[in-house]
């Protein structure tokens, strides 16, 4: 699993939403997760998994789940766009296998 805490320069990363016009060039990994998940976009999402990692970012989910950091419709969209992601990669492994 990827290190939350981990300094990383969110501009390396091709998100279709500019969520960080604001923010510090270096943002640990935690964050740029919640901000995404905050305000998600399917192809958003799928950067971050790409990145990261599934598990890394289902990880980070649960934990602002916990803390109560998004609404229940925020979940809803996590939740939808998490599973399709998950889909998708186990469709891509069967069919490489």
């Amino acid at each position: 699993m990827f290190n939350l805490d981990k300094l990383i320069s969110y501009q390396d990363l091709k998100f279709e939403r500019n969520r960080f016009w604001s923010s510090p060039k270096a943002l640990p990994v935690r964050n740029i997760i919640g901000v995404v998940l905050s305000n998600p976009t399917l192809n958003d999402v799928h950067v971050l998994t790409d990145a990261f990692g599934l598990q890394t970012v289902r990880h980070a989910f649960e934990d602002m789940i916990k803390k109560e950091e998004l609404s229940s419709m925020q979940i809803d969209f996590d939740i939808n766009y998490l599973n399709i992601i998950e889909q998708d990669n186990n469709h891509y492994q069967s069919a490489s296998s």
